[in-house]
Parts: C-alpha cells; structure tokens; sequence
C-alpha cells in the first residue's frame, strides 16, 4: 500500500531520564495508536501496529511509513521480526499470535493460553532468533513472561514481580539480553538469560507502548500510544 508522509521532526519533547539515558530526538508518527516496536534486522527500519486500525506499519528510523498492510486480527498489541523476511503479530483480544511475510500472508497462527479479561491479554512479542524462541507478556494481575518455541507452543511461564507493570519488551541478540518496560514503573529493565536484572533505564514517557534495542548503535527507540511519537534516546552502556 502506498506510504503516508510523517511530520517534520519535532523537538526532543522534556522528558527526565535517568542518568544513563538520553533523549536525542522525536518525531511524530502517522499511526494510530501504535503498540509494540521493532527493529529490522538490517537495523534500517522499524516495524510497529495500530491497536485501532488493526494494521502493521514498517516506518524509517525517523518515523515515516514506507509500508502498511491490514491485519485479520483485531486489538494488535505486539510484532517482531522472525528471520529475514516474517514477522510475528499478537492480537491480545483473541489470544493469537500469526506469522505472516512483510505483505501479510499468513504462514501459521497458534491461540495463547493466558488468564485474565479479554482485555487483560498478551502485551509484545520479541523473538530470539539463536535460541528460536519467542516471550510475550502478561502486563499485571499478574504479571507473566511466557517462552513459545519455533512453532509457537508453550515451554515455560515465569511470573514476574520485579515492577509495577509490564507493557513492552525487546530481545537483544548482541549481549543475549531481554529488555522489559514498564509504564507505570517509568523503567526498562535488563534481563539476563537467568532472567535476573542486569541495570535498569528510567524515563519519564507518556503511556509507552512499544520498544525496540539497537546494542551496537546504544539506541533506544520507543513509540507511544498517548502521543503517536517515536521517541529515540541514547543510552550508556553496561
């Protein structure tokens, strides 16, 4: 489909950060209520969804869509890359998550076994590609970290009680680490492979939705539903 043009780059918004963060840019984005952030795996590119328009966005690193395509699941609230040329999409509404390629053709889907209201479901998807495994989250009440393999079904279920909320996450190949936000916590935290807390980042952002690691550039890319905003900071290392 054809790609909508962003706005001009908008000045860093005041967000306070911890010490070991730093806004270095925002730009607003054409996309409704986006959920969930990605990085391609050329590093070129991101890939995010629309909770309210039911669709998958790839966007430039500045926030301007260069594809989208409409979903067959609704209330989307997680993506990730899966090798080259897939993608994984959750739906927390129906407890669903779908591989499909970069047009939207579904190649498998599998149903997610989670307590809770329909609208208390699923929260992102990030995959480890060395490991061939998935984690999506359960945002509170309480929160859990779940692992699928290759073929979506369940390995483990972990219950997670180190914030207030789980709302995103993104697996980090480079070091091996997962990379958890909260949104009420105002925090990422960084989980090694034992799942214990590495170091934490503390931003003050608007209802995040959404991110995404780049280790070898130390950026942090974060969207946010409240605002649609792509938020980048740089971050010092550990």
């Amino acid at each position: 489909m054809a790609a909508c043009r962003s706005k001009k780059p908008a000045a860093p918004a005041s967000i306070a950060t911890s010490d070991n963060l730093r806004l270095i840019a925002s730009y607003p984005i054409a996309v409704k209520e986006p959920s969930d952030l990605c990085l391609s795996p050329d590093r070129q590119s991101l890939w995010t969804v629309s909770d309210e328009e039911g669709e998958v966005f790839q966007m430039s690193l500045t926030g301007k869509v260069l594809r989208h395509f409409k979903s067959n699941l609704p209330d989307l609230e997680g993506i990730t890359t899966v090798g080259e040329s897939s993608l994984a999409i959750l739906s927390e509404r129906n407890r669903e998550l779908e591989i499909v390629d970069y047009d939207g053709n579904v190649q498998s889907r599998s149903k997610i076994d989670m307590p809770g209201e329909r609208n208390s479901g699923p929260e992102s998807v990030t995959f480890d590609e060395a490991a061939s495994v998935f984690y999506t989250l359960k945002e509170q009440s309480p929160g859990l970290l779940l692992t699928l393999d290759r073929n979506l079904h369940e390995i483990s279920r972990t219950s997670l009680n180190f914030a207030q909320d789980y709302s995103a996450m993104s697996y980090e190949a480079t070091r091996g680490h997962l990379w958890v936000m909260s949104d009420q916590s105002k925090s990422m935290f960084v989980l090694d492979s034992n799942m214990k807390i590495q170091t934490a980042f503390s931003a003050n952002i608007p209802q995040p939705e959404g991110m995404s690691v780049d280790y070898l550039a130390r950026k942090l890319y974060v969207v946010c539903d409240k605002t649609a905003m792509l938020y980048i900071f740089s971050f010092a290392d550990y």
